[in-house]
This record gives C-alpha cells, structure tokens and sequence, in this order.
C-alpha cells in the first residue's frame, strides 16, 4: 500500500494593496490544484502554497523598488 504524505499548513499573509483594492483574494495553483487565499487575513496553507506566496512577495517588492528607482530618474531628467 502506497504511504500517504503529510502535508505541512503553514500561516501565510497577504497585505491588501492600495493599487488593487478591488482585489479580495490572489489564487495559487499547483499540480493542478487551485487554493484562494484571502487577502488582509492569515490564513492555513500547505507549505509548498506558501513557498510559492513568498517568492511572488520579493519579486513584486523587487518591482515595485525598480519602479520608484526608474521614476526618480525620470523626474530628475525632466527637471
């Protein structure tokens, strides 16, 4: 008999966005297995659900970071 895995949940956090405050909630697919998670409340999710949350976090600070860089550069070139 095949030996089930246990699947680790993990607390996770997604802050509402000023930009996207329409948006209640961000899904997350993996395998083929949809998870809608709720923005502005921590919530249970299996670990992998999670790991895949907190990479979207960096790479969207990263942006947002990139984005007020390259705007400061063009307010200072229009001065």
């Amino acid at each position: 008999m095949a030996e089930e895995k246990k699947v680790k949940y993990v607390p996770v956090f997604i802050p509402e966005d000023a930009l996207n405050e329409w948006e209640k909630a961000k899904t997350v697919t993996i395998n083929g297995v949809t998870y809608v998670i709720p923005v502005g409340e921590t919530v249970e999710v299996p670990e992998p659900v999670a790991e895949v949350i907190k990479n979207w976090q960096a790479e969207t600070k990263k942006a947002k970071e990139e984005y007020k860089k390259r705007m400061k550069e063009l307010e200072e070139a229009f001065k």
